[in-house]
């Protein structure tokens, strides 16, 4: 989905979304960058870096700042915000004195 623009990425996480409501026993692999990509109903997850599995299990045990800070080498506050009925994660990119 990394070229969609704005609008059709949100109709596709939303049409993504539903048929995962409807269908729960449906199996998605989904390869994202975006941490806001990451729906409620994704229950499980893995975090690459130069093409090794860094973390994997639940989402919960994986989504983490320490484990973003670790894999990416910045600082990121995870937010939880409303998503249609549900909570989504996004982030905020927080600064060091670098400016990095």
């Amino acid at each position: 989905n990394v070229f969609l623009d704005i609008k059709e990425r949100e109709f596709f996480l939303k049409n993504l979304d539903k048929i995962l409501k409807n269908y729960p026993e449906t199996t998605v692999i989904f390869i994202s960058q975006r941490v806001e990509d990451i729906l409620p109903d994704f229950d499980k997850g893995m975090i690459l870096k130069d093409g090794e599995i860094m973390f994997s299990g639940t989402k919960n045990e994986v989504l983490t700042e320490q484990n973003l800070k670790e894999v990416f080498g910045i600082n990121i506050k995870l937010i939880t915000i409303p998503y249609y009925d549900e909570p989504k994660i996004t982030y905020e990119y927080i600064m060091n004195a670098a400016g990095y």
